[in-house]
């Protein structure tokens, strides 16, 4: 799909080939049609991926693993991984260097992106039981009556992740080890799941195109 001016994955590889921090754009697709448009906008596409890490249960977690078996099977160096989903467009280069120089700072075994969370489990999230009752999906003995007396939770967004190699190799899940947040401001975490995603992403991008022009003119 095509926002503005180029595809989902042109994006994508748009904002990887202006880094300073990543060398090399290696795609993961078992579509010949999503491979030739990454070609066309300077990824590799150096293997297409095997069918049952393309269907709709497969975990992306595998894929990454994937992915890291190739690397090693060609005896390629590499002492990050960082994934750039196609489905977060509005991604700055701001938002994948500081997740690239958290990884390195605190050597840690992995760095996913985070925003501000619309809902709390402690506060304005609920879960229903057998019966269909409902109550929070995290209790206190002393029930929260505001929002602010509540623990601070995030939401993760596609927008970039940032994984130790062989953490990936090791580990069965991405939570499991030592891994840090990289806050991202909301209007570059729409995360493209529907058609109404799709839509919230278009008119974001107008806006900040809004937004850059006039400062660009205040200037």
């Amino acid at each position: 799909m095509k926002l503005g001016d180029r595809s989902l994955i042109g994006h994508a590889i748009n904002i990887a080939k202006k880094s300073p921090s990543i060398q090399r754009i290696l795609i993961s697709t078992d579509c010949p049609d999503i491979a030739n448009e990454a070609i066309k906008y300077g990824g590799e596409v150096p293997f297409l991926r095997r069918a049952e890490l393309a269907s709709d249960t497969a975990s992306e977690w595998s894929v990454w693993k994937d992915a890291v078996s190739w690397i090693v099977n060609n005896s390629e160096v590499c002492d990050a991984l960082v994934m750039l989903s196609p489905t977060a467009p509005l991604r700055s280069l701001d938002n994948v260097e500081n997740a690239i120089k958290l990884f390195y700072s605190t050597k840690c075994d992995g760095v996913i992106s985070v925003t501000d969370a619309y809902r709390n489990p402690y506060f304005n999230m609920v879960k229903t039981n057998n019966d269909g009752q409902a109550s929070l999906g995290i209790s206190e003995i002393r029930p929260l009556h505001r929002r602010q007396d509540a623990p601070e939770f995030y939401d993760i967004t596609t927008v970039c992740y940032v994984m130790r190699p062989n953490y990936i190799v090791e580990s069965d899940h991405m939570m499991k080890g030592d891994i840090r947040c990289n806050h991202v401001p909301k209007e570059n975490a729409i995360d493209i799941d529907t058609s109404y995603d799709f839509m919230l992403a278009e008119a974001m991008m107008q806006i900040l195109k809004k937004t850059r022009n006039e400062i660009r003119n205040d200037c």
